[in-house]
């Protein structure tokens, strides 16, 4: 009898330990999750805002300064195409800047991350600043490249920074979204 009395104890502190643990795994896995989510979803902001102003930043001539909020210095200090000046000789009117996020790839543990995105330009206006009309013709705007990149963020003081933009491959490939047939709807009666 005494015996039993041990295996019982023995089977309800057996029992509580499992369910605290299976508690404790469960918390820590819905922490992890909101983690994961929260830098996810921070990274997609970045990523948007982030590379939007940076291209408007090439076509316009505008301040590198800006964009500091979204890059790291050693970045700023490195980006070829906001210093190559291929726009400075235009003035651009209107542009209709396009971001496509495929992939996104961070832990919730993680420092750093990654995301591929392809970037592209959709339309893109604008006059060249000489004053000559002949010249004016003659000149056009050149076209914003589209391609298809690995942006490399990194979390500095709790705060996260695109930090390199890889080039994978230019103009790639789009996938074209299939045109609905109308002769399959229902017709309407009367």
């Amino acid at each position: 009898m005494i015996r039993n009395n041990y295996s019982v104890a023995k089977r309800a502190i057996l029992y509580v330990l499992i369910a605290l643990l299976t508690v404790a795994f469960i918390i820590l896995l819905a922490y992890g999750c909101m983690r994961w989510a929260m830098h996810t979803s921070n990274l997609y902001v970045l990523a948007t805002e982030g590379l939007e102003l940076r291209a408007e930043c090439i076509v316009t001539n505008g301040s590198v300064s800006e964009l500091g909020e979204h890059f790291s210095q050693d970045f700023l200090a490195d980006d070829n195409a906001l210093y190559d000046g291929k726009y400075k000789e235009y003035t651009v009117s209107n542009y209709d800047y396009r971001l496509t996020i495929e992939k996104i790839s961070v832990m919730p543990w993680s420092k750093k991350a990654s995301m591929t995105v392809i970037e592209r330009m959709a339309s893109l206006t604008g006059t060249a600043n000489d004053e000559s009309e002949e010249n004016a013709r003659a000149r056009t705007l050149p076209p914003y490249p589209t391609a298809k990149y690995k942006v490399r963020f990194e979390r500095i003081d709790g705060r996260w920074y695109i930090s390199a933009i890889e080039l994978i491959e230019e103009n790639p490939e789009e996938e074209q979204l299939p045109t609905p047939n109308m002769s399959l709807l229902p017709s309407p009666t009367v």
